[in-house]
């Protein structure tokens, strides 16, 4: 019976004491924009949370996003230079929720993972959309999100 103690006082830890955690992404590529082309530009980017736990736990997670250099989720901007290309990033394919940090009506990813001693990765996919008619000047257009984890 001493044997099984401290092994059940190991489970009970918290999940977040018993996991380690990275977090990759890979990059939205809008491609070639053409101000007169119809309707939106669309990309889609993968936010991976990876997971290694001691024991097998379920952990609870959050994914927030940054509103960029626009610094407003409402106006999320590329730039290059000094121009501005609008865009906006979003939990759904349909566009429903404006991915951010839970603020100024934005949502943000939660979720539940199993956790084994060999790791699990939860991929999320970030959908991004351009919209049309911005008369843009020809360049390489860029913004940094910052993506925060809690768990």
């Amino acid at each position: 019976m001493r044997a099984l103690l401290p092994f059940a006082g190991l489970l009970l830890l918290p999940a977040a004491a018993q996991a380690a955690c990275t977090v990759t992404a890979t990059p939205l590529a809008f491609g070639h924009y053409s101000p007169r082309a119809p309707g939106l530009t669309s990309s889609v980017g993968t936010i991976t949370l990876t997971c290694v736990a001691l024991l097998v736990v379920n952990l609870n997670y959050t994914i927030k996003l940054s509103a960029g250099g626009g610094g407003s989720f409402a106006a999320r901007r590329l730039t290059s230079g000094s121009s501005r290309l609008a865009y906006q990033l979003y939990t759904d394919n349909a566009g429903a929720g404006i991915w951010g940090d839970g603020t100024a009506g934005t949502s943000f990813v939660s979720g539940n993972a199993p956790l084994f001693l060999l790791g699990a990765g939860r991929a999320h996919s970030v959908y991004g959309r351009l919209p049309a008619g911005q008369n843009v000047p020809p360049g390489t257009y860029i913004d940094t999100i910052q993506v925060t984890v809690t768990y």
